[in-house]
């Protein structure tokens, strides 16, 4: 659980705005709640936010609450190849909320 590793969250790319530490506080809000509402969003179209597990870890699935509307890509860096490989690219979802 990222909750339990996660030692810190940033956005290096700035354009964030909300409580980063909500992205790995382990609360997932009701369906439905406004995107602005306890939340983490931004500006832009290449957002990053960069967790940081404090060390090598070992993951062996996870969870993301988001928009419905919007795709994401989550990605890992790797040591031996010194670079980021992409994890899961989640589409946007048809309907609202």
């Amino acid at each position: 659980m990222v909750a339990q590793l996660a030692t810190t969250v940033t956005a290096p790319n700035g354009g964030m705005n909300g409580t980063l530490s909500s992205v790995y506080d382990g609360v997932f809000l009701p369906e439905f709640t406004p995107w602005t509402s306890d939340t983490v969003w931004w500006t832009g179209l290449s957002p990053v936010l960069d967790v940081d597990l404090g060390g090598l870890q070992s993951i062996s699935g996870y969870k993301l609450q988001a928009d419905n509307n919007d795709s994401y890509r989550l990605s890992y860096w790797d040591d031996s190849l010194s670079s980021w490989q992409v994890l899961g690219d989640l589409p946007a979802l048809p309907g609202w909320g």
